[in-house]
């Protein structure tokens, strides 16, 4: 039988949000004390509420699963600090729709870190001045994504796992590496979900800011204006790219592009 994460994916790769919801609540009901359950629930719906587009007419059924959901699960795990610690990071993009205060997230990434001293993204988690681009910050970030132990839990969560991990990469890396990896996690998707025009932003924002910090060179730069001018012409309105229409990726010229782009920069990364 196919691993229930996997069949998720599916799910939230084609935005059938409802479908995934109804999936999940069959997983808990089967498997009440499955904590990875509980946390992906968490944050599937936080994350339709927070970013995601929806029926609005839904809105107020959505937010009584969120609070029912996560009242259900802070009473089976919250003495486990895997559990408060990406329930944490979960609560702290809307606390309210978990019904909590502002200032109850940070409790519980500090529960987690009293309970387990030894886990390097706890304390990541727990310290707000180290998801910054500051030294500090980028010194913690790179000891996590050098961390075997660490990258196999992010890996773990699904789409959670990979919320955290583009904020650590933020800080740990430089924009180049962070272009190229964005890149990667394109061509080579596992618990990716995103579209086109989440791309468009992301690998944007990166190459405005590669330009300043990394210097470019001419190749990658001829290679991102056409990997951009490619991404364009699958649009399928005549909107400005800015406005980042939804769109899913195409599999011909899209990917050729890309690889092309990601093994430029690797290339200079590697010298």
């Amino acid at each position: 039988m196919m691993n229930w994460k996997t069949n998720l994916l599916k799910f939230e790769r084609d935005q059938q949000w409802d479908d995934a919801i109804e999936y999940m609540q069959n997983i808990i009901a089967e498997n009440p004390y499955d904590m990875d359950a509980a946390i992906y629930m968490n944050y599937l719906l936080m994350n339709l509420i927070v970013e995601e587009a929806f029926d609005m007419e839904k809105f107020e059924y959505y937010q009584f699963l969120t609070k029912k959901y996560f009242k259900k699960s802070y009473e089976n795990f919250s003495d486990n600090p895997e559990y408060l610690f990406f329930t944490g990071i979960t609560a702290s993009m809307s606390p309210w729709f978990f019904d909590m205060e502002s200032e109850e997230p940070e409790k519980l990434l500090q529960e987690a870190v009293e309970l387990n001293k030894d886990n390097i993204l706890y304390h990541w988690g727990y310290h707000p001045g180290v998801k910054t681009e500051s030294p500090m910050g980028r010194q913690l970030a790179q000891s996590i994504l050098n961390d075997y132990r660490a990258m196999i839990q992010l890996r773990s969560k699904g789409a959670l796992g990979e919320y955290i991990y583009q904020m650590i990469m933020s800080c740990g890396q430089s924009n180049k590496r962070q272009l190229c990896w964005i890149l990667d996690m394109y061509l080579n998707p596992t618990t990716i979900t995103k579209t086109m025009s989440d791309l468009c932003y992301s690998c944007y924002r990166r190459y405005a800011h590669g330009l300043q910090d990394d210097v470019l060179s001419q190749e990658e730069e001829r290679l991102f204006v056409k990997f951009m001018n490619c991404v364009k012409s699958f649009v399928k309105n005549e909107k400005a790219i800015g406005d980042y229409p939804k769109f899913y990726f195409p599999e011909n010229e899209f990917k050729q592009v890309a690889s092309q782009l990601r093994k430029v920069l690797e290339n200079d990364l590697e010298n």
